[in-house]
């Protein structure tokens, strides 16, 4: 049994390591930020693949977030991507999923 577990838990690491597909959510302070965070996105040579957008509550003071699942084409870096989505004017927040 603890062999079982073992293999399938690397077998698991190995598929997740291999995989183009991930999420990222994105917390910004102002609508306009998203239709930048998307041009950043596609100009990065990431294809999105859905978009979750949650807007607060205009009574109260929270923050807009999207979790965005977007696929690495090969020409693209995850790496370069969070980073240049974190130097963005409005975004709060910025974590892989």
């Amino acid at each position: 049994m603890l062999f079982a577990e073992l293999v399938i838990t690397r077998l698991e690491h190995d598929i997740l390591d291999r995989s183009r597909d991930f999420s990222v959510y994105i917390e910004y302070d102002n609508t306009g930020a998203l239709s930048s965070i998307i041009a950043l996105i596609r100009e990065e040579n990431f294809k999105i693949q859905n978009i979750e957008v949650a807007r607060p509550n205009v009574t109260k003071k929270h923050n807009a977030f999207a979790l965005i699942s977007l696929r690495e084409t090969r020409n693209a870096r995850q790496e370069d991507l969070l980073s240049a989505v974190r130097k963005m004017e409005g975004v709060v927040s910025v974590d892989l999923m």
